[in-house]
């Protein structure tokens, strides 16, 4: 919905009517309910949010929320769900956190990705990064040290290291569609 455009079901974001005739952002795709599927660029949700198109897709009328409380609720969705990802690869072993740790790691070709917090010191950043380029590693910027803590039991890291391929092209993938909202 929105710009219309054909693209692959995981680039899309979809809500689903609730009993009550609003909508609720669906991340896994799994909420029971009729469902649309939109893009998540401002403008497709601006398109999609008025009431006739809404209301048009769900066959009812639908209170539909503002752009930007719409865009405030993805938000926190998105940062929610990444920080469950991380907290899941961190109990299965599958992160690495903190300076030393991520460096040994990505010695031996261990890590497929890599998160600095946004708090995360300009010294430390640039060391990784430059290492990162070398191995070719993807890395981004995310929350803070104090909000990705929850996930690693309460241990405070600048930086992850991500050494699942699986978990971490999900976790890039809703850090990249959290970017693109963040930025639009």
């Amino acid at each position: 919905m929105g710009c219309r455009k054909t693209k692959d079901k995981s680039e899309l974001i979809r809500i689903v009517k609730t009993p009550l005739n609003s909508i609720e952002i669906d991340l896994n795709m799994k909420l029971p309910g009729r469902g649309v599927y939109i893009c998540p660029e401002k403008d497709c949700v601006k398109k999609t949010l008025q009431k006739k198109v809404l209301s048009s897709a769900f066959k009812e009328e639908i209170d539909t929320p503002e752009v930007n409380e719409f865009f405030e609720r993805l938000k926190k969705r998105l940062e929610d769900k990444i920080v469950s990802l991380i907290g899941i690869s961190y109990k299965s072993g599958r992160v690495s956190s903190g300076r030393t740790q991520v460096k040994e790691e990505m010695i031996k070709n261990n890590i497929c990705l890599i998160i600095f917090t946004e708090d995360a010191s300009t010294d430390l950043s640039d060391k990784i990064i430059k290492y990162c380029d070398q191995k070719k590693i993807r890395y981004y910027w995310f929350s803070l040290k104090q909000n990705v803590s929850k996930a690693l039991a309460g241990k405070e890291r600048a930086v992850l290291g991500i050494k699942d391929m699986r978990l971490a092209k999900t976790i890039e993938k809703n850090i990249e569609t959290l970017n693109n909202i963040t930025v639009a």
